[in-house]
């Protein structure tokens, strides 16, 4: 009666049992037309509710050949959780598909799948986090189960945190692990820290202070710092007195991660108060030499609250003397951001000499101030420093203050029509990026004519002005120009149409052309409301057109890519292998394999460079791109496959070096370590160069960290839009 009862509210007072012979027919069809069956016969299966249309979804699963279609399946498959006699395999072929697909998005909609499963979902998704499965299920799994945490989850979440490696299953006798392989658990630091943001409310205060204190290490040798940190938040959040004096040992330690020794700042600042002013200005006047960027930052904004109050006016002077063109470029940088708030206009045209400095960085940040001191006086100083300065990164930084004191001046929108037909590629689009964000119609014939551009970013910007514009004319203009594009450039003409107009079509320039001649008259755009609910699709378009080129399971869509290979020598090391006591392939080697199935497998019209990195730099191609043709693949593939791995990590170096290619769109970057050698090597440095350089071209940055936990890479594609993923 209950398994009746549980069928009947799956259904819904309308359900009608299916007709005989109507699964067999399904199945029969799906067998014989595979994905051409249709969605819709998928879905059909799902709602009949019986364990024979169950059993021909886990058939129709392995008959799909796209991800789409076998996507639908798992969707179907989804319905039978709760229903009696189903939901057990139903959701076990939904947890397969999770752990061992190699689509990196039908393991990310198999794992949403379980997350919104009310009945059975957690129990999955416990399963996974305590199995073998890849790193990125096993935490992507655990964040789905914390968002449905309730108090009986304690003793699960409390066991995960508490494991350590030395918990790891001892190895079996030889012989034992010949007949069967004794597979490898290991403790993953996200798990424990997902589990401590759980547990940490009910958690002894001693045991917080022993969590905060330890400086464990993960199995890639990687400080545990997130364990560590969010203990002592918790301490914090209680009053704890023992916080401050963890927080002022986090703060001394030259060995802590800079994210814990900001924090410990922020917490000091808080208790300590204007006691700190002084220390925390010397300290943050020594420069980047013996301080890392986003510590130095820190202490800078800090240091800026006190320095705007009158009763800390001794401040100021100091501040005032870091700026003496003997200083340190990063004590001039700590210097600028420390003195944003104090109003004088003294203090306004020492910061604008800055922007004469012969440090890009420098005259960059004093940019950025003067932009957010927001005194117009400073226009005059920024002018003069734009008609002199051939940096393109400080040409974008200058625009960008320019136009944030003038913005919407008459003069200065003539300036920037002016500007963006430049043969200065930065400031063209910094011109063009500043008018997209007027959405004035009045621009539309300009940003029709730049989509002509040969330069593809400043197509971009452009595209983006027109979305933003958002009419039928800048409609028909985009169609117009994306039979000329290819690629990236061809996928971002097909989502801005589709933000526009809601339609799920593929990049393909004759289909939207076509149906645009039938639906132009009378078309009436998305409303906000509409264009939300049809992004929550938005996974269901990027499947339909997926492509099937992958390099370490991020897809390839670029014509215009280079790859970023660490050769350094720590990629002889093995990749972890899933059972304990054998060695895994060496990185190099899954490198090697992974980057010539990528090169056999790009579009033939896609053109490609290899750059590699160790303390030094080099490039398959001495500059430019090359043609995927036979000739280029063979010798590319030749190429990589004597690369060898010895030095350092020099990461900056290897960045640089592919943004000095202008038709570069995509950049794949894969490392298994912390930059270690070259003109940079703190973290957060390189993100803000990096940052800098991309302000005004969009190249999207895709990222795998081999063996490790690095958060450099976890930026740059964060912050390009760009997937990073992690690959042990």
């Amino acid at each position: 009666m209950q398994s009746v009862l549980l069928l009947l509210l799956f259904l819904g007072s309308s359900f009608v049992g299916p007709r005989a012979g109507e699964v067999e027919e399904l199945v029969a069809k799906i067998k014989a037309e595979k994905d051409a069956a249709g969605d819709e016969t998928v879905q059909k299966l799902g709602t009949l509710g019986t364990r024979a249309a169950m059993e021909g979804l886990l058939v129709a699963y392995d008959a799909m050949d796209t991800l789409y279609m076998r996507r639908e399946v798992l969707r179907a498959l989804a319905k039978y959780d709760g229903v009696t006699d189903c939901e057990q395999a139903a959701l076990q072929k939904i947890a397969d598909a999770a752990t061992t697909e190699d689509a990196r998005e039908l393991r990310d909609a198999a794992l949403k799948l379980l997350g919104d499963a009310e009945h059975f979902g957690k129990h999955f998704l416990a399963a996974i986090v305590d199995s073998p499965a890849e790193d990125s299920v096993r935490a992507t799994a655990m964040e789905l189960y914390a968002q449905r945490y309730v108090d009986d989850d304690y003793k699960f979440f409390q066991k995960l945190f508490r494991q350590a490696d030395e918990d790891a299953p001892k190895l079996k006798p030889k012989k034992q692990r010949e007949k069967e392989p004794q597979l490898a658990i290991f403790v993953l630091p996200r798990i424990r820290e997902i589990a401590l943001e759980k547990i940490a409310g009910r958690m002894d205060a001693d045991e917080l202070v022993d969590t905060a204190r330890k400086m464990e290490k993960d199995a890639t040798d990687l400080p545990r710092d997130g364990v560590r940190r969010l203990a002592l938040i918790e301490l914090a959040k209680r009053g704890d007195k023992r916080a401050i004096d963890l927080a002022r040992d986090a703060y001394k330690s030259t060995t802590e991660r800079s994210q814990n020794r900001v924090l410990a700042a922020e917490l000091m600042a808080k208790d300590d108060g204007d006691k700190l002013a002084n220390q925390f200005l010397d300290d943050g006047g020594k420069g980047t030499d013996v301080m890392p960027v986003d510590l130095r930052d820190k202490l800078a904004d800090l240091v800026a609250e006190w320095a705007a109050d009158p009763k800390q006016k001794a401040l100021v002077p100091k501040l005032e003397k870091l700026l003496g063109a003997k200083n340190k470029d990063g004590q001039k940088c700590f210097a600028l951001r420390a003195l944003v708030k104090v109003a004088d206009e003294k203090i306004t045209k020492l910061i604008a000499k800055s922007l004469l400095d012969a440090n890009a960085q420098v005259q960059i940040a004093a940019a950025d101030v003067l932009a957010k001191r927001g005194d117009k006086t400073a226009v005059a100083d920024l002018e003069k420093a734009l008609t002199t300065t051939k940096k393109p990164e400080v040409q974008g930084a200058l625009m960008d203050a320019i136009g944030a004191l003038r913005f919407g001046e008459g003069d200065w929108l003539a300036r920037l029509e002016k500007d963006s037909e430049s043969k200065d590629t930065e400031v063209r689009n910094a011109a063009l990026w500043q008018l997209a964000k007027l959405a004035q119609k009045k621009y539309l014939p300009l940003f029709v004519r730049c989509l002509e551009s040969a330069d593809w970013s400043t197509r971009l910007a452009a595209l983006k002005g027109l979305e933003i514009i958002g009419n039928t004319d800048a409609i028909s203009a985009i169609i117009t120009r994306m039979e000329k594009e290819e690629g990236r450039m061809a996928r971002e003409f097909c989502d801005a149409l589709f933000r526009l107009t809601g339609q799920m079509l593929p990049p393909d320039p004759a289909v939207w052309k076509k149906w645009w001649e039938e639906k132009r008259s009378g078309f009436k755009g998305l409303g906000t409301g509409d264009l939300f609910k049809l992004q929550q699709e938005e996974e269901t378009r990027r499947l339909t057109q997926a492509s099937k080129n992958t390099f370490y399971g991020v897809r390839i869509v670029s014509h215009r890519a280079i790859f970023i290979i660490d050769v350094s020598g720590s990629m002889n090391e093995p990749t972890r292998s899933p059972y304990l006591g054998k060695p895994g392939e060496a990185r190099m080697e899954v490198a090697k394999r992974e980057l010539i199935k990528c090169i056999d497998a790009l579009d033939k019209d896609a053109l490609f460079n290899i750059v590699v990195f160790s303390s030094g730099v080099d490039r398959w191609l001495d500059e430019g791109v090359a043609e995927s043709k036979d000739k280029e693949r063979t010798d590319a593939k030749t190429f990589v496959s004597r690369l060898g791995a010895d030095g350092g990590t020099n990461l900056y170096g290897a960045v640089q070096t592919a943004f000095t290619d202008p038709d570069v769109d995509t950049i794949y970057i894969m490392s298994d370590g912390e930059p270690s050698v070259g003109d940079v090597t703190d973290q957060a440095e390189i993100r803000a160069r990096v940052g800098q350089w991309n302000e005004h071209r969009k190249i999207v940055i895709h990222t795998i960290a081999v063996g490790g936990n690095f958060q450099i890479l976890e930026w740059l594609a964060a912050d390009s839009g760009g997937t990073h993923v992690k690959y042990d």
